[in-house]
């Protein structure tokens, strides 16, 4: 089995407000504490970018965030493939799920590369 580096933690800028938008239900749960973990992380990633585009913070905090939820979201599908590479390998739906995954960062993608050519407060 691969191993991977987790990455650098995300910035971590105080904020005088914030929200939590999808707050942490053991419904994020698999049962698997490397995954069970990784989903607080980026819940709270998704929460910190939630709180950064509802209280307007600065330009450079909020694609320091954003930066680091794509980051994190990357090393978490890798390290989730890896493990339905084990067990589910000859499942039809490790490639539905594959699939999940391959659109979901080709849509954070998307939002980084249009948010970047819009104004700020849109």
């Amino acid at each position: 089995m691969r191993v991977l580096m987790e990455p650098a933690a995300p910035p971590s800028h105080l904020l005088k407000n914030s929200i939590d938008i999808f707050p942490w239900d053991d419904n994020f749960k698999t049962g698997l504490p490397q995954i069970d973990d990784q989903h607080r992380v980026l819940v709270s990633l998704l929460n910190k970018l939630a709180s950064h585009v509802a209280f307007r913070s600065g330009t450079l905090s909020l694609e320091e965030v954003f930066d680091a939820l794509t980051d994190y979201t990357i090393y978490h599908f890798k390290s989730e493939e890896a493990i339905w590479a084990d067990v589910f390998a000859d499942d039809h739906s490790m490639a539905e799920h594959l699939a999940v995954h391959e659109h979901f960062i080709q849509t954070l993608n998307t939002l980084k590369v249009a948010r970047k050519k819009a104004p700020f407060d849109q």
